[in-house]
């Protein structure tokens, strides 16, 4: 039932890439309305779009005091957006089991995790994404570069461009890594990943306690289960945090105006209230 379902999603995705090719021709970003980033629900109106010096794209708001990292290419979004539905779907497949149940989740996982691959690699291979490396935001840049061998060029196309492209993502994770103690990682792996996922799901409870139904509370089920089941697993993650350089994925000056605006986590631990006022301080 999930690779019907699966399939017809892939039908219907296709169908509305066709049907942005036009826009696509027109290549006028200031045509385009994102709606990340809003605090209010309301869209924001792209104001125009830069080639910064080492070649990532900023993109100014109408109102905005800073440049958003990013470069929200139409028929990329349109793309990615079905399969980045796919990471929760599978985290949602693989949790919330009873205990009898248990058994199944173990060949779930260690089957969903050798197909997922192939699955991007024949996807991707239908469509090539039009951003270049040398393109996505720094944070992104690094991602891939500790990425970069460890897995083949459509997953990892596949993993960064959902990072790009969704800044609701991409913010919560510079603002979890920059929690990360490497020495306590070094010393046990699991308990600081778990760590890790405990700050994230209380800021994403705005410092309450966060629905156990919610995909993040679901994934803090998963990763102990995925360490035991794929000890494989368990050491990437642990060489990916180890080699990541920090420094490039901390939030930047545009990065803190805009998670200072958005009221939906807790970003640096601290309260909406206080991030404005930063945010009044610095520009009024």
């Amino acid at each position: 039932m999930m690779l019907i379902d699966l399939c017809d999603g892939l039908r219907r995705q296709l169908s509305l890439i066709r049907a942005n090719e036009i826009v696509q021709q027109t290549k006028i970003p200031c045509r385009m309305t994102p709606e990340s980033m809003s605090t209010s629900g309301d869209r924001m109106e792209v104001d125009h779009i830069e080639l910064a010096p080492d070649k990532t794209f900023r993109m100014f708001i109408k109102g905005g005091a800073e440049p958003i990292r990013m470069y929200p290419d139409v028929q990329s979004v349109w793309f990615i957006a079905y399969y980045k539905r796919f990471i929760p779907l599978m985290i949602h497949n693989l949790t919330g089991m009873g205990w009898t149940k248990r058994i199944i989740t173990f060949l779930a996982i260690k089957y969903n995790f050798e197909i997922v691959p192939k699955w991007f690699e024949h996807i991707f291979s239908t469509y090539q994404p039009r951003l270049r490396s040398e393109n996505y935001s720094q944070p992104v840049k690094e991602v891939r570069r500790v990425l970069r061998g460890m897995m083949d060029g459509y997953l990892l196309d596949a993993l960064t461009l959902i990072l790009e492209y969704d800044s609701g993502y991409r913010y919560r994770f510079q603002d979890i890594i920059a929690e990360l103690n490497k020495e306590a990682l070094a010393k046990n792996p699991a308990k600081e990943v778990m760590r890790l996922l405990d700050v994230l799901t209380f800021r994403e409870g705005l410092g309450k306690a966060i629905d156990p139904a919610s995909k993040w509370q679901k994934l803090k089920r998963l990763i102990p289960l995925l360490f035991f089941v794929c000890p494989k697993i368990k050491r990437q993650v642990v060489k990916i945090l180890t080699e990541m350089n920090i420094d490039e994925v901390k939030f930047d000056k545009s990065d803190l105006y805009w998670i200072n605006k958005n009221s939906c986590h807790l970003f640096r631990g601290m309260p909406i209230e206080a991030r404005e006022a930063e945010n009044n301080k610095l520009y009024g």
